[in-house]
């Protein structure tokens, strides 16, 4: 997942050191969602998820490219290639630009209606499929948002987050428990003006927003789950005047102690 990182804007010596995102706050992130509440709170941290591999997450790329940013695309991997749908090509670009590719499943099914043993095959073959690609795998999002306590228990054994589409903000430090559970919000179901106000909450509480895409198109349209080019460009300046730095998921578990 693709966080990004409030951090103080002061040139002294001491912020500098903090404001070494790809040495110093990977550690520092980690400590912070896992530690006990005594250790310091971040400041804020903001995730840009596209969920189902839609083939314009690569207009999104663009945008969040221009400032800096990437974000994590949550893929169903039996449908990379078809029409609509991002190429294998295509992840391996937002990978190589550094965006974090993680796990919708094989086919987007209800996990909650499936055998013990077909939701091992979703969960475990869509995995081993991306990591034959070339992929390291960190991160999934439940389809549907559909998922219960054994879902849970096997999302376990196979990524080190799992992300729900139950409304909120997710209160840090988190709980390993809570790693499997990860709040959103759906943009789709709000205005510019709303997901700002959301931002500032995060900032106001030090906690962590997750802000869940599917479609980038010209125009909003809530029926296709379409957020527009405009929208998501304001959101993005408005991370980058706040001076929010971008962490991914992946840099965070590699440096987990």
């Amino acid at each position: 997942m693709f966080l990004l990182y409030l951090l103080p804007s002061s040139s002294s010596l001491g912020h500098l050191f903090l404001r070494a995102p790809l040495i110093v706050a990977p550690i520092l992130i980690a400590v912070l969602l896992l530690s006990p509440t005594t250790v310091k709170k971040p400041e804020a941290i903001v995730t840009f998820c596209f969920d189902d591999g839609y083939k314009s997450v690569m207009e999104a790329n663009g945008i969040l490219q221009k400032y800096g940013y990437a974000g994590t695309v949550f893929v169903i991997t039996s449908k990379i290639g078809e029409n609509g749908y991002l190429s294998l090509e295509d992840l391996k670009k937002l990978s190589q630009g550094g965006w974090e590719i993680g796990s919708h499943t094989l086919n987007h099914l209800d996990l909650t209606k499936l055998s013990a043993e077909d939701l091992k095959t979703e969960l475990q073959g869509s995995k081993q499929w991306l990591e034959k690609q070339g992929f390291k795998i960190y991160s999934f999002a439940y389809p549907y948002g559909e998922y219960n306590k054994e879902i849970t228990k096997i999302a376990k054994k196979y990524y080190s987050v799992a992300r729900t589409v139950n409304y909120g903000i997710n209160s840090l430090p988190l709980s390993k428990n809570q790693l499997y559970t990860l709040k959103s919000v759906d943009v789709n179901e709000y205005s510019v003006e709303e997901v700002k106000k959301l931002i500032d909450q995060a900032i106001i509480k030090k906690d962590w927003l997750i802000l869940t895409f599917h479609k980038i198109g010209q125009n909003k349209d809530q029926k296709t789950y379409t957020w527009s080019k405009n929208d998501l460009e304001a959101i993005t300046r408005y991370l980058q005047e706040l001076k929010f730095k971008g962490i991914n998921f992946q840099e965070i578990e590699s440096n987990k102690q």
